[in-house]
């Protein structure tokens, strides 16, 4: 999954979650707001039924590899204390799920993108977010 494209190994720091998962909601953006990936989205959702095996490569090689990609720094977070996540792949799912609100939804139907600034105040906002539910010294 392109979000991860060019980190080093150790590009994303377990024990400083936040600059973590702000790199990786700030990359998921750019990669959701992108012409080609909401042309892809767009063409797979209208291959849906028609295309069972191409929608199930599309989602093994895409949305579910960028899941295990979250889910592995997260697991290494939990691992340094940093974060306090039981459920790696579900917590993964819905931080990525988090950016995909109604601005998403108008992309999709090319009724415009939210600008810089907006995009900026929805990865602070959903990091937020996340942190008060995972961090070390909650419940996950």
């Amino acid at each position: 999954a392109q979000v991860f494209d060019g980190l080093s190994p150790g590009g994303l720091n377990p024990e400083d979650p936040e600059a973590a998962l702000s790199l990786i909601g700030e990359r998921f953006l750019a990669l959701k707001r992108s012409d080609s990936v909401i042309g892809t989205f767009r063409a797979m959702y209208a291959a849906a039924g028609r295309q069972p095996e191409a929608c199930r490569a599309f989602l093994r090689q895409g949305p579910d590899k960028l899941i295990r990609q979250v889910a592995s720094y997260l697991s290494a977070a939990t691992v340094s204390g940093s974060l306090a996540v039981a459920d790696p792949e579900r917590a993964a799912d819905q931080l990525l799920s988090l950016f995909l609100g109604a601005a998403h939804i108008e992309s999709l139907l090319g009724l415009g993108k939210p600008g810089a600034k907006e995009d900026r105040r929805l990865v602070a906002d959903n990091v937020r977010l996340f942190l008060r539910a995972y961090s070390a010294g909650r419940a996950a």
